[in-house]
């Protein structure tokens, strides 16, 4: 049988026609109309009050105070609630599964006060349900007596640390916390060395899994009795364990640190230490500064000249095997007794996941003389200056001023570099992009924006990871600033974004917007200040701009009572833009535009419009407990920021003037989600990310595809077929068919061994809760009887979050 009647025979099962001419195509047409208003899909969040509740934790009036410390994820969140009857009681910590609250932390004994003050913090919790806090060890009423860590297990907890008699003071005094936790469980933390009554005499570091394991350079880091000093840099999930061990000689004197890494089974030092990475009295001084998910570190290390003088400091990067000097090392950044300091330096992140790093090194005139420093890039293999100079960025002398503030994940920067004339005239600053090959200046120029001397403003206040940036431009009349816009730059122009006329420009020109985040699909959010004619500010509004339609919406347009009629006061801010490109913050409202002010928290996408989040709860808040929600979002809030749960602070029925923190969550039945199901054969795998949110894109994987395989589909069907229909029958033993094809259709797959195809979602309410089901094929001769092999299955349930 040939290659192509393989294909005809299971044409009719997997069908190779486009996929613009299927049904699934019909489908994404017929929702191409965007609904103004929040579907009824929303309105199926819980919500449930967080924290320690009863007579110790609530006074008679209602008085109560408790606060998120850590967000795991979904359902998934730690805190601390204050012992608010006892005076200055302290506070003890809780964790909340999603249903129910517990606490945890040591009580008792040691650990409870005279007077019953206690004091336990979660500092981890992760999302298999283990979690790693401290207790406060007390003497007296509340005598501080040191602190122990502790893990809680899901079931019990276990103390964690080193005691015993090195560890333990006189008195009792110990000193133990956890520091960092991944998702795997893998806890760090440190114990205190302790001599006399309660001196410190050094700390230790420890990792707990199952076991405890002494962390750090331990061979020749310990004094004649014992002292030792090993601090804690990151930790990632992989396990890979960052930090410095402090060199000691005699009883505790230091000679700097030493900078290591541990892979979970050994300790490897990083740093340089030859040459002039070691003082000729010894002395050498190191340390970690970043780390990614791929196991490079950056660091710096001082260079010295004689016994103990400093004569800057170099950058270094560890790629897992070697450690390589970075920053730019060329005469300009060299003094001439060879004083160099360069930084890693960021607002974003510094270190990619491919290993890419920005960062700056000092220019020098003469020994050591400061002019200026240059920013630079190093993709791994060499440093690349980068950041704009030449006239108009370089001072006679040779000043120059540049910052790298963001990375992405291909590789390019955005920046800050000063204007300068002269010798070193201020002139302001621009904002410009590095591509990996040439660096063009960004943002709003001309017009209002350039001073009557010449001098412009703007700087980057965010990154895509497309290389689109936000910032922001000053505006000027003549030579007096009158505020600043905002700006999106798509790769080639920029255009201002952000709110202008009425009540956003006073009578002098004064605007004044400040964008705040932009998310993978150029949606950005920001703030406007509002303002009185005479230019006194009055209040506070929110944009959304949506760069696919260029359009820049005002979140409060239309929003009822946001204006305090006497003098036109209004207060609208967005703090978070969720993955799915929806924006969240909080506001104040005046009944009949003459009430009292009153805090709402909301949430707006413009094809949905703005909504109070209180009427995302199925029968309101008040059946739920709540009179309002005034605020929303956490800044512990790590990776994508996603609709499935919010944390805030509101106002529960029984106590309307008291915050209480609260959680809204959907179930993940509702959330959307991608599923694999089936088994695949002939060592091909199929995967999808992201979650299937509406209005954004699915990318599909088909991995392990065989490089001479004449030809490989994807199919995209309506309905999966599970168990799979067997086709031992077809002459493919062990392979089966997990879709429905005469709801589907299929396209071609490019690319060996790893093809990739990507489906564009519409934001439509029409198509959430569509189910879409795929397996990839591929002609593989001689691999079976049918020459085919076929790879698991995938659903995809689209929803809103």
């Amino acid at each position: 049988m040939s290659d192509h009647d393989s294909l005809r025979h299971v044409r009719h099962p997997f069908p190779t026609h486009c996929l613009a001419r299927t049904a699934i195509a019909a489908a994404i047409a017929s929702a191409a109309a965007l609904p103004a208003q929040w579907p009824a899909t929303f309105q199926t969040y819980s919500i449930a009050r967080l924290g320690l509740l009863g007579p110790t934790y609530t006074t008679g009036s209602g008085d109560h105070w408790s606060s998120v410390q850590v967000n795991s994820g979904h359902n998934r969140v730690a805190g601390i609630t204050k012992r608010i009857t006892i005076a200055d009681g302290g506070y003890d910590g809780w964790l909340w599964d999603g249903s129910s609250t517990i606490q945890v932390g040591f009580t008792g004994g040691v650990y409870t006060g005279s007077g019953g003050h206690q004091h336990s913090r979660v500092v981890a919790y992760n999302s298999s349900g283990r979690a790693a806090g401290f207790s406060k060890r007390l003497t007296g009423v509340d005598t501080d007596n040191g602190r122990d860590a502790w893990l809680w297990n899901g079931t019990a907890l276990v103390q964690l640390g080193y005691t015993g008699t090195s560890y333990t003071g006189l008195l009792g005094y110990q000193y133990s916390e956890p520091l960092s936790m991944n998702d795997a469980g893998t806890i760090i933390g440190r114990s205190y060395l302790v001599t006399g009554i309660d001196s410190y005499y050094g700390e230790q570091l420890w990792a707990h899994a199952t076991t405890t394991t002494q962390l750090g350079l331990l061979s020749g880091y310990s004094g004649q009795y014992g002292y030792q000093v090993h601090r804690f840099g990151q930790q990632n999930r992989a396990g890979q364990v960052t930090g410095t061990s402090q060199r000691i000689t005699g009883q505790t004197t230091s000679l700097g640190d030493d900078t290591w890494v541990w892979n979970g089974t050994t300790t490897v030092r990083i740093n340089p230490s030859a040459g002039e990475y070691t003082s000729s009295g010894g002395y050498r001084h190191s340390g970690p500064t970043r780390q990614n998910e791929a196991g490079t570190v950056t660091g710096f290390a001082r260079r010295y000249t004689g016994t103990s003088t400093v004569n800057g400091t170099d950058v270094f990067v560890w790629n897992g095997t070697t450690t390589t000097i970075v920053g730019l090392l060329d005469t300009a950044h060299t003094g001439s007794a060879g004083y160099r300091s360069s930084q890693v330096e960021g607002t974003g992140p510094a270190l990619s996941s491919a290993g890419r790093v920005i960062g700056t090194t000092i220019r020098l005139l003469g020994v050591n003389t400061q002019n200026g420093w240059d920013a630079w890039v190093y993709d791994g293999t060499t440093t690349r200056q980068i950041g704009l100079t030449g006239p108009g960025y370089t001072g006679s002398n040779g000043l120059q001023q540049g910052n790298p503030r963001f990375l992405d994940a291909a590789g390019r920067v955005a920046g800050i570099a000063s204007r300068i004339s002269g010798v070193n005239t201020d002139d302001g600053s621009q904002a410009w992009v590095d591509d990996g090959t040439t660096t063009v200046a960004i943002g709003l120029t001309g017009g209002v924006y350039t001073s009557s001397t010449g001098r412009q403003e703007s700087a980057p206040t965010g990154m895509n990871n497309r290389g689109h940036v936000v910032g922001v431009a000053y505006r000027y009349s003549g030579s007096t600033a009158i505020g600043q816009h905002g700006f999106f730059w798509n790769g080639s122009t920029s255009v201002p974004i952000g709110l202008t006329g009425g009540a956003y420009t006073a009578a002098s020109g004064l605007q004044f917007a400040s964008p705040l985040a932009i998310d993978e699909h150029d949606h950005a959010i920001g703030t406007q200040k509002r303002y009185t004619s005479a230019g006194v500010q009055n209040g506070e509004g929110g944009f959304y701009f949506d760069a696919a339609t260029g359009t820049v919406h005002d979140i409060g347009a239309g929003v009822a009572d946001l204006v305090r009629t006497a003098d036109g006061y209004s207060f609208l801010r967005p703090v978070w833009l969720t993955t799915e490109g929806i924006a969240l913050g909080h506001y104040w409202t005046y009944a009949g535009g003459t009430g009292p002010q009153v805090e709402h928290g909301f949430a707006y996408r413009p094809d949905l419009g703005f909504t109070d989040l209180g009427a995302l709860i199925p029968g309101g808040l008040a059946n739920a407990g709540w009179n309002r929600l005034t605020y929303v979002g956490w800044s512990s809030i790590e990776g994508p920021r996603r609709m499935t749960q919010l944390l805030g602070m509101g106002r529960v029925s029984t106590s309307p003037t008291e915050l209480s923190v609260f959680a809204m969550s959907v179930p993940l039945a509702n959330a959307a989600q991608n599923t694999s199901y089936g088994q695949a054969c002939g060592g091909i795998a199929l995967a999808v990310q992201p979650a299937p949110v509406s209005g954004y894109a699915l990318r599909y994987t088909t991995s392990n595809l065989p490089v001479l395989s004449p030809l490989a589909i994807q199919v995209v069907s309506l309905a999966k077929v599970d168990p799979g229909t067997p086709l031992s029958h077809l002459g493919a033993p062990n392979c089966y068919q997990l879709v429905d094809a005469n709801l589907g259709a299929s396209v071609y797959l490019g690319g060996r061994p790893t093809a990739t195809y990507t489906l564009q979602l519409p934001w439509s309410s029409s198509f959430v809760g569509l189910p879409l089901c795929c397996q990839s094929v591929a002609l593989v001769p001689g691999a079976n009887a049918l020459g085919m092999v076929f790879s698991n299955g995938v659903r995809s349930v689209v929803h809103w979050y």
